[in-house]
């Protein structure tokens, strides 16, 4: 996959976070794989890397939790790392994210302009963790995969077993029958769900003022008589 050769994770509400390693990395994460409905995270240390959180289709806000996680990363990726001193983060919108430099400005490889309010976070511990992810050939994936099935189909009917066992009465002739799920969910509803209710309906005028109908209606609803029991 193309994000394989950046630094990424998954966001505990399973957004898509990457990091650029270098700063050729940071200008081709940004150009390239930026979209608009993605969210631009920063650090305000030396060295710090371009993060990108990758919006799902449709857009709409990103989780506090994954803006943090996030900003974590984008912290732990600068020099604040050795110093082991936290510092300040922030995000902005991709379309605040810019190539341009004012007039008389050099930009170098990696750095971009921020147009706008910068969203700042709160600050967050210097803490990392790796995972790693096994992964196996076709021919393995396959004979596990039927290997699984074979376990499932096993399990199906060790729980019919223990089914029947739990249905009967200790008696071969006392084994309760099966029931329909669907017929007898529709029996139970028909006898409890729906009693014979009688509803007393209010009894509706219209009313018409004026020489034409045109004009406007009042509606005057009055409740049927209910004699004392």
């Amino acid at each position: 996959m193309w994000f394989e050769k950046f630094i990424w994770f998954i966001s505990s509400e399973r957004y898509m976070v990457i990091t650029g390693r270098d700063a050729t990395q940071n200008e081709l994460l940004v150009k390239k794989y930026l979209r608009k409905d993605d969210i631009y995270v920063h650090a305000d240390a030396h060295g710090a890397a371009s993060v990108v959180i990758r919006n799902k289709q449709g857009g709409g806000d990103i989780p506090p939790k994954t803006l943090t996680e996030a900003a974590q990363m984008a912290v732990c990726c600068t020099k604040a790392w050795g110093s082991q001193i936290s510092s300040s983060s922030w995000w902005v919108y991709a379309w605040q994210v810019s190539k341009v430099a004012k007039s008389g400005e050099y930009l170098t490889k990696g750095s971009f302009v921020i147009r706008g309010k910068k969203n700042f976070l709160p600050s967050c511990p210097l803490v990392l963790g790796f995972g790693i992810l096994f992964r196996v050939d076709e021919i393995t994936a396959q004979k596990h995969q039927k290997e699984t099935e074979a376990q499932m189909s096993d399990r199906c009917v060790t729980d019919a077993s223990e089914e029947l066992h739990e249905r009967s009465y200790g008696q071969d002739d006392n084994i309760l029958p099966l029931v329909n799920p669907i017929a007898n969910t529709k029996e139970l509803m028909e006898e409890h769900e729906y009693p014979d209710i009688r509803l007393d309906v209010p009894t509706v005028r219209l009313q018409y003022e004026g020489d034409y109908t045109e004009d406007y209606s009042v509606i005057d609803f009055a409740t049927k008589f209910r004699p004392k029991k």
